[in-house]
């Protein structure tokens, strides 16, 4: 139980420059009752999603938030003044939250007009289906109106614990995708990858090579279903998915297209070095550094 901590209540605001020079504002909302101070942070341009807390620690002008897997996950000092917390998220970023003057208005979170909004002109619903080695895989499954049968994508997410819609810094991608496609009268299924969302299995441990077997699975539901043409099933793959995308083709001719949207174009490891050189160089790090 996270202790009571004076002289902190309030609305806090800060941003981060995260890896990449992707600015992102963050808000605390800190608040003392019955002897406990409770602290939320919300990650305004990451879709306002709160980051639960579980601690808040101050000894003198130093502050510590604590969450259930990050010890420390923000460390400051707090001014003279007491209206601001300089100090770093993940002990790495710069961030300083300032205290929001009394009856000012919170930031407001940014808005996404390219995301659609039910009701849609198509159907949507939820579907589960197995998986390889007994997991089972969560999707949206949308299709045009009327009888079909309809060609069909399987939408392939990029690398990281991707939701269904491919969610990032309050984007959904594979949602607005799916829309265009599913108006155009294209049947669309997009799921969340193993070990996320509603999907069970563990993602820690999977491979590339689990990924383009839950690809198979999602094309073999596909082709149990009868308003959809079985001979008319393409892939989309974005990033990672522009590996996986190829690999599950090779094996099943019965795959009609496959789209790549930033498929990689290199080997694995050269691209991993391409990335942390060029994520550090935005971050500020020197070219000797770098080297």
């Amino acid at each position: 139980m996270a202790q009571t901590v004076s002289e902190l209540d309030g609305d806090w605001d800060g941003t981060v420059t995260a890896p990449g020079g992707i600015k992102l504002r963050m808000s605390l909302h800190i608040e003392s009752h019955d002897g406990v101070t409770a602290v939320t942070l919300a990650s305004i341009d990451e879709g306002n999603v709160k980051v639960p807390i579980t601690a808040i620690t101050r000894a003198g002008e130093n502050v510590s938030l604590d969450t259930p897997t990050v010890s420390g996950l923000i460390k400051g000092t707090i001014s003279g003044d007491g209206n601001s917390i300089a100090g770093k998220l993940n002990a790495t970023l710069p961030i300083t939250f300032t205290r929001r003057a009394a009856g000012a208005m919170a930031p407001a979170a940014l808005a996404r007009p390219q995301e659609p909004k039910p009701p849609y002109p198509y159907r949507s619903e939820d579907v589960t289906f197995a998986g390889p080695g007994g997991i089972t895989l969560a999707g949206t499954l949308t299709t045009p109106q009327g009888a079909g049968p309809f060609p069909a994508v399987v939408l392939v997410q990029g690398s990281g614990g991707h939701d269904r819609d491919e969610n990032m810094l309050g984007h959904k991608p594979f949602l607005v995708l799916a829309d265009a496609l599913t108006q155009r009268g294209i049947a669309v299924l997009r799921a969340d990858k193993r070990g996320i969302g509603k999907s069970t299995g563990k993602f820690a441990t999977a491979t590339s090579e689990d990924f383009a077997a839950d690809t198979e699975a999602t094309v073999a539901y596909l082709r149990t279903l009868k308003n959809i043409d079985p001979k008319k099933i393409g892939l989309i793959g974005h990033s990672e998915g522009g590996l996986i995308a190829p690999m599950v083709a090779t094996k099943d001719t019965g795959i009609a297209f496959i789209v790549l949207m930033a498929g990689p174009g290199l080997k694995g490891e050269d691209i991993l070095l391409m990335q942390q050189r060029l994520i550090a160089l935005a971050m500020g790090a020197s070219p000797e550094a770098v080297d």
